[in-house]
């Protein structure tokens, strides 16, 4: 079992990704904050199985973007994620899992739906131009595009502009 939450606990938090869009936005690069200032959302789900327990997650992230100039801001938000199990053998692992995802870490859970879920805050903090190197918007100005990043196992996401 110890093998079980490990990998539970490295899809959950490598599982990010986005729907893509269906190719008619042509994308530029961002070439200042101020364009895009706002709150952006981008929804996403994945799926796997480990060890016969399948693990659904879906996450709705927002992100507000400031701007004091072209190349500095801040950016604040939050993110809602829900974990959903099942399969043969989750009656089994559910009390597990709940150990795993405890109420005193902002988990709720979902005895009859066998889920997590949890909304954590994103504290405001500076960004730079630079901290974005590679997004890029729309010709709208109605998504942003942010390229998967290797490094933190993060997928591309595009995020819509509320």
């Amino acid at each position: 079992t110890c093998l079980f939450a490990v990998l539970v606990l490295t899809f959950a938090f490598a599982a990010c990704g986005s729907d893509d869009d269906d190719g008619a936005d042509t994308w530029k690069n961002v070439t200042s904050l101020q364009q895009i200032v706002g709150t952006w959302k981008t929804t996403y789900t994945q799926t796997e199985t480990v060890q016969g327990i399948t693990i659904k997650v879906d996450a709705e992230v927002t992100l507000v973007i400031t701007a004091s100039s072209a190349t500095a801001g801040t950016m604040s938000g939050t993110m809602k994620t829900t974990m959903t199990f099942s399969g043969d053998n989750i009656n089994t692992y559910w009390p597990y899992l709940l150990e795993q995802y405890p109420a005193s870490e902002g988990w709720t859970p979902n005895n009859t739906a066998h889920s997590v879920t949890q909304t954590e805050s994103i504290p405001s903090e500076s960004v730079t131009l630079s901290d974005l190197d590679g997004a890029q918007i729309n010709q709208n100005g109605t998504k942003m595009k942010q390229p998967a990043n290797d490094d933190e196992d993060s997928p591309e996401m595009i995020f819509i502009k509320q």
